[in-house]
């Protein structure tokens, strides 16, 4: 890295095809837990894993920042993945699941003016769910 064609980080732009492709050749050659014990032994080094999905779902920093929540089911309840948005001073919970497809069709129809024997109709002719 420190002469050639990856010297400067034009050289390494200009180069990354190459570059990417070596280092993933050099990566390839060890696990992440045993690259884990050479990079965590150098001072001058940040670096963290990416995380493959089921890592992320036991990490605890992303359950103690609240990245999750237990949403009550119809048999028990779910871990979800919270709302990104917080409004400082405005609590929330979640209260339910997603609903199940055409959970609500009938009340919305019914709502919206629908009698039931149109609504019936279009539940027949399969126009809703």
């Amino acid at each position: 890295m420190e002469d050639g064609p990856y010297a400067t980080p034009l050289g390494r732009r200009d180069n990354a095809r190459e570059l990417i492709a070596e280092l993933d050749a050099i990566f390839a050659t060890k696990s992440r837990d045993e690259w884990s014990v050479i990079f965590d032994t150098e001072p001058d080094m940040f670096w963290a894993p990416v995380n493959e999905i089921d890592d992320v779902l036991i990490d605890e920093q992303m359950h103690a920042a609240g990245a999750f929540v237990e949403v009550p089911e119809a048999n028990g309840s779910a871990m979800r993945i919270a709302s990104p948005s917080d409004f400082y001073g405005t609590p929330w919970e979640a209260r339910s699941g997603a609903p199940e497809l055409g959970q609500h069709t009938r009340e919305v129809l019914a709502s919206m003016g629908r009698s039931e024997a149109e609504i019936d109709a279009l539940f027949e002719a399969g126009t809703v769910a």
